[in-house]
């Protein structure tokens, strides 16, 4: 272990929260084995929740020995929200922290944090996580653009490293997003699935029945339109006329608008049938979900990493995710298909993988399991963190 370092991680959102969201599950894992390894590691975040707030006893029930966690009070939106207590609660931490590291350009905590650090001559590391990414800045894109030139770029570029979780978003960050600034790629880790219970199965059956007995093809995160849901949908109507045994089940939640307006198009389609919206799908169901599925597919248009790859990996399932995503290495590793973002590209990958033999699939997700066990753990990213706050504090 390097010396014991007093770390602050800063993150809007933080598990056990259950706002969708990959970098509350990274700043909590990272989190807990940065301090496992005997580092003082305090988190700030915002107490959102879904319908709610997250209290301190809840955050304390998750901690570990040497982690603390001091939540901000959000006020009114609980991604972008404003919060009265926040400059207090940053300003503090930041004092007693050797250096600090910073998720997600577009959050106050994040802002705040930057400028409390440059004021008290601190250093940190910015974690973008995506926000530069273009697909990003293309949504709200004049405000995104106009803050991204005025405040956000001056605090990229006063930070002594950036952190990528791929070659894409190192590459995008290097040549659009910080001048003369160090780069690093540190992918991604995820959770172990839990080992499986008798009767889970038909436990999930009992709550999605229309799935029993399908081959099921699965997605699972945020409805967001950068995640090309409209594309997958568009190209279920080529897959379900060769598969007519499969189903498409989409997991996930997110702006009414456009979950009304997806499952329109899903309502429109020749295989209205057998396309299924789930709602969110927490623990143990997400698991179980993984553990029952044929396929999973992630179509997005632009995707910094992806955890729920890994987490498909993780579970022997083969994937099939789309060049919007830095999943090149499922073709290399022959654990799925990566594939362009148009519907015909997703709906041939996905014909293509339904056509092979159930013995050809499962050697597919062994060799997909292998991967994700040397390659996609979260001690495997806080040791390459340690490194880099060695080299930086």
């Amino acid at each position: 272990m390097s010396e014991a370092r007093r770390i602050l991680m800063v993150s809007h959102v933080l598990t056990p929260s259950r706002i969708p969201n990959g970098v509350a599950e990274f700043a909590y894992h990272v989190s807990t084995e940065l301090a496992r390894k005997g580092h003082e590691v305090t988190v700030v975040c915002s107490d959102a929740d879904v319908g709610g707030r997250v209290s301190v006893q809840q955050f304390k029930n998750v901690s570990p020995p040497g982690m603390k966690v001091f939540p901000f009070r959000h006020v009114g939106n609980p991604w972008y929200g404003l919060s009265l207590d926040l400059p207090w609660v940053m300003n503090r931490a930041v004092k007693q922290a050797d250096v600090i590291l910073i998720n997600n350009l577009f959050s106050p905590a994040s802002i705040v944090a930057s400028w409390a650090a440059r004021l008290h001559k601190k250093p940190y590391v910015f974690i973008p996580q995506g926000s530069c990414l273009p697909a990003a800045l293309n949504n709200s894109a004049r405000k995104k653009r106009i803050f991204f030139k005025g405040i956000g770029q001056p605090l990229l570029n006063a930070a002594k490293a950036l952190v990528a979780t791929s070659d894409q978003e190192a590459e995008i960050c290097r040549t659009q997003a910080v001048t003369n600034q160090t780069v690093l790629k540190i992918p991604l880790g995820c959770t172990l699935p839990p080992p499986a219970k008798a009767g889970e199965a038909d436990h999930l059956f009992q709550k999605f029945p229309p799935l029993k007995g399908k081959r099921i093809v699965f997605y699972l995160g945020r409805i967001s339109p950068e995640k090309g849901l409209d594309q997958l949908i568009a190209s279920w109507a080529q897959v379900a006329a060769q598969n007519p045994d499969a189903v498409l089940a989409i997991g996930g939640s997110g702006e009414k608008s456009l979950v009304e307006t997806l499952k329109k198009q899903a309502a429109a389609s020749p295989a209205h049938g057998s396309i299924h919206f789930l709602g969110r799908v927490e623990d143990p169901e997400k698991w179980s979900m993984f553990r029952v599925a044929t396929l999973f597919v992630l179509p997005s248009r632009s995707e910094s990493f992806g955890i729920v790859v890994a987490e498909a990996l993780f579970c022997g399932l083969p994937v099939l995710a789309s060049e919007g995503t830095p999943w090149q290495i499922l073709e290399s590793s022959r654990t799925g298909k990566w594939v362009g973002t148009t519907s015909s590209a997703i709906g041939t990958g996905l014909a293509q993988l339904l056509a092979l033999p159930p013995a050809s699939l499962a050697e597919m997700g062994e060799r997909g399991r292998v991967l994700a066990e040397k390659e996609f753990t979260w001690r495997r990213v806080a040791d390459d963190f340690e490194n880099l706050i060695e080299r930086v504090s």
